[in-house]
């Protein structure tokens, strides 16, 4: 018997504490801190807490701050910096919006937090924020191209973003509280006041034909119940989609709804949102009526995200953080490090004719194909499945994020036609169906060579030749071929349609 030589211990090295970024926003409907870690490249949200005070409720009529509101957002904010202390957040953002800033009693209410927790909150003027609310639209959308509206309890900032730039931007005092004070429910008289408005901005015509990203909680909650309207099968709303005619048709009906109505029909709906939505729904229509945009976007990201980009990033320009954060996944969760790269690139050549949006969620399909390794054999391509379409990616739509649950479902083993993803047709078409099959055929191939090891791939190649998907492999790397290889081999040439060869 051999004797195996025992490893020398370890070095014990500690952990360091990673960094954090948290944000205090008070708003005019609601406060709220979000804490980032900011240690990696992705500004991963790890704390998110929000609390309705209705700060600005009653403001266009008395010209001060919600009485009632105002204990609860004081100790909101003494809560929040707490916390933040508590998880040692290096650096701490705090931004007033609409209510603080139009209130006479607003510089007394900064004072009284400023005084009681020893920190800075920084008023932002209407057009900074439409500009972090841009900045956060950006960041979190992938070449996001149009319009972009943030509906607050006390205003609505619209700004043009174009060529990832935040362009021309105003603000006006439209926001659900404002309107209830102003108008009750004269859902009518409150319309006629917005379009008015609306159509005297000449620079709200290049929205037409372009997106409209919805940004703010009202807005959330009005897609919320759309999903829950039409039952459509992914519950998230970053990046969920309207065409106007179906936005126009759920703001008709929440207008005609009380809200006892609202209540019954879209539980899903926070019982303290309810109040605003006609209001918000009203809001959306008058836009969609002005603008005629070609589709309505919902985006979790906002002013908040804007403003803590424009911490992490020079000049407010995020990286693709939809590959930053696949990226990231794979170092923290594969196996022998990340090569989602390699593999990207050996596949790419059976995939000649992606578009670049399609090539782009390959890229993301490659970089997490190792992520699932440590769950159940049996159970592996169902988990990882949950895991993508659950997960908090960004920069990417409902499409792309089934297409790559898809592909890592099958790079497991799942079988294509048993998938749960079958059930979401609304979300992919069959032809993407497809597409994202034999992706996933060709992950589960590249990681069978190689191991789930850097470097393997290099000593072989794949191509397509002749009507056949072709393994190329050296003589002298000819252990890298087996019954497995080339079954899977096989799997995904029949999937495209083609023969198949191994050749040296």
């Amino acid at each position: 018997m051999t004797e195996i030589a025992p490893l020398p211990a370890p070095d014990v090295v500690p952990l360091t504490p990673r960094r954090k970024l948290g944000v205090i926003d008070i708003g005019s409907n609601s406060l709220r801190l979000v804490v980032y870690d900011i240690d990696v490249r992705v500004p991963f949200q790890i704390f998110n807490e929000k609390v309705l005070s209705a700060l600005g409720k009653g403001i266009s009529k008395t010209g001060r701050l919600n009485p009632d509101g105002w204990e609860s957002a004081q100790n909101a904010i003494r809560r929040f910096c707490a916390l933040a202390q508590e998880m040692r957040v290096a650096q701490l953002i705090v931004v007033a919006t609409a209510a603080v800033r139009d209130a006479e009693d607003g510089a007394q209410f900064v004072a009284e937090a400023e005084a009681s927790c020893n920190l800075k909150i920084r008023v932002l003027t209407g057009e900074e924020e439409a500009r972090y609310s841009a900045l956060g639209v950006v960041a979190g959308i992938r070449a996001a191209d149009g319009i972009v509206g943030d509906l607050g309890g006390g205003s609505l900032e619209l700004v043009d973003i174009f060529d990832d730039q935040p362009k021309s931007g105003v603000t006006m005092p439209f926001g659900p509280l404002r309107l209830i004070d102003q108008f009750g429910t004269d859902l009518a008289r409150a319309g006629k006041e917005i379009a008015a408005t609306l159509k005297g901005m000449e620079w709200l015509k290049a929205g037409k034909g372009r997106a409209f990203y919805a940004v703010g909680g009202a807005w959330r909650a009005l897609a919320k119940a759309h999903i829950e309207l039409t039952r459509y099968p992914l519950n998230i709303l970053h990046n969920y989609r309207l065409a106007p005619d179906e936005a126009l048709s759920l703001c008709r009906k929440l207008a005609g709804m009380t809200e006892d109505e609202i209540s019954a029909a879209f539980p899903s709906v926070s019982s303290r949102r309810v109040p605003t939505l006609p209001h918000a729904a009203m809001v959306l229509t008058q836009i969609i009526e002005t603008v005629k945009p070609s589709a309505i976007v919902i985006s979790g990201f906002g002013l908040r995200e804007g403003l803590a980009f424009e911490q992490m990033f020079e000049n407010g320009h995020a990286p693709d953080l939809l590959i930053e954060m696949c990226q990231e996944l794979a170092r923290t969760r594969g196996r022998f490090g990340d090569h989602g790269d390699e593999i990207e690139e050996w596949i790419a050549p059976i995939f000649p004719d992606m578009t670049d949006r399609q090539a782009r969620s390959r890229h993301a399909a490659c970089l997490l194909s190792d992520i699932g390794w440590a769950g159940h054999p049996d159970y592996r391509a169902e988990v990882v499945l949950q895991d993508v379409l659950h997960s908090q990616l960004v920069g990417v739509d409902h499409l792309g994020r089934a297409f790559i649950a898809q592909a890592l479902y099958v790079c497991y083993g799942g079988k294509a036609d048993k998938s749960p993803i079958n059930a979401m047709s609304p979300v992919l078409s069959e032809d993407a169906m497809k597409q994202a099959e034999i992706l996933g055929l060709a992950l589960r191939l590249a990681q069978r060579i190689s191991g789930g090891t850097e470097g393997i791939l290099a000593k072989c190649d794949l191509k397509i030749d002749g009507g056949r998907v072709v393994l190329h492999v050296p003589r002298e790397n000819a252990h890298l071929v087996s019954e497995v290889v080339e079954r899977r081999l096989k799997n995904l040439a029949t999937a495209m349609g083609l023969g198949y060869a191994i050749e040296s």
